[in-house]
């Protein structure tokens, strides 16, 4: 059985396919995979079962009942007039949903208000638990080992896999559910709730988990994570769980077996707070300073490094070797400043950029990456 790797996208508009699009994350790894001999050639596909996490839909949702919705969906915090900020930025741009996503406004609707997040969350603790589940029953039935399962989540979807994670690693998704299904919110639009990118079977089996976890409220769903790539971690700034997915365990054993927090020293993003590994013994940082599109934000631009897609592809595709490892850092010797044909100036306009805030300060650099590309 093969092992799963989740993707989890970051801001912007987003169809089912996106992990697998000419510019998403499948493709970088796909290309980058063509560069070691322990492949021959082959794609990621062939050694891992792909699943992309689809939750930008819920934004789309929200926006086009805002006027409606906004009364309800409970903002949180007086250091920030979040529904000003959201009604702010809908008008600067004419209203485009797709503008209100690149220029990062989907973070003020999972940051700045609960009913919004608790809804994306149970969106993606529903994919994740419903294909663990899955899995869980194939083994079982073919005596097969259990797969290993890794999760590859970029800016935005960073804060939101580690708070989905921790929903499930705690039981807190079914108070999410039945705080979704008591609110003003969701009686005027029950779509706010929905799970509808999920097949029937991530469906069916989602409500066994739910079921299980009802009934057995000391054993939650165990979803142990091999590997966790956090691509530009903004978990200090969008996370909205009190707790610490990353150190949780599952009786004495941690939850993620093994995370990477990789951050590039030129992504305005990343640096606004930076994500500290701290004493957890299951993290390593990994820090890039490669400069080879002016987004250099981008998904696909980070895991075309080999110091990022190595540690992914070693862990989760069970055919690297010694030999492969070596040529990676090889090439990762080519993967420092600027490269390509890009042009000079493009670092000190990346540099100029940086600067270290909270949320309203993420919202100006997501704005002026958008400038720039």
């Amino acid at each position: 059985m093969k092992n799963v790797i989740f993707f989890l996208h970051g801001i912007g508009r987003h169809d089912k396919g996106w992990a697998k699009a000419p510019d998403g994350p499948v493709v970088a790894l796909n290309e980058a995979m063509k560069q070691y001999d322990c492949f021959e050639g082959k794609p990621l596909s062939q050694f891992v079962d792909i699943v992309g996490v689809l939750y930008d839909d819920l934004f789309d949702l929200v926006l086009s009942q805002w006027i409606k919705l906004s009364k309800d969906l409970g903002p949180l915090g007086a250091n920030i007039d979040w529904i000003g900020q959201v009604q702010s930025l809908l008008d600067s741009l004419g209203g485009d949903k797709k503008e209100y996503a690149d220029y990062g406004g989907d973070v003020l609707l999972y940051g700045g208000f609960d009913l919004i997040a608790r809804a994306v969350r149970l969106r993606v603790a529903s994919v994740l638990a419903g294909e663990v589940l899955q899995r869980h029953l194939q083994a079982q039935n073919l005596e097969g080992q259990f797969p290993k399962f890794g999760i590859v989540a970029h800016s935005m979807g960073t804060a939101v896999a580690h708070d989905a994670l921790w929903t499930l690693a705690t039981a807190d998704f079914l108070k999410d559910k039945s705080v979704l299904a008591a609110s003003p919110a969701n009686a005027k639009e029950p779509g706010l709730t929905a799970t509808n990118t999920l097949t029937d079977d991530q469906r069916e089996h989602f409500e066994k988990v739910e079921a299980g976890t009802v009934a057995h409220p000391d054993r939650p769903m165990p979803l142990p994570v091999n590997t966790f790539l956090l691509v530009s971690n903004v978990i200090p700034l969008v996370s909205r769980v009190k707790g610490d997915y990353l150190s949780s365990l599952q009786g004495n054993l941690l939850q993620c077996a093994a995370f990477r927090d990789v951050n590039n020293r030129f992504d305005p993003v990343c640096n606004v707070k930076r994500f500290e590994v701290g004493n957890r013994t299951n993290g390593r940082r990994i820090d890039v300073d490669h400069i080879r599109e002016k987004n250099v934000h981008g998904f696909g631009h980070y895991l075309s490094n080999p110091l990022v897609h190595m540690p992914l592809l070693n862990r989760m595709t069970d055919v690297v070797t010694p030999d492969d490892i070596d040529k990676s850092r090889q090439l990762a010797n080519d993967w420092h400043g600027l490269g390509g044909t890009l042009e000079a100036g493009l670092r000190e306009r990346l540099e100029a950029m940086l600067g270290t805030g909270g949320i309203p300060e993420l919202m100006e650099k997501f704005k002026r990456l958008k400038e720039l590309i």
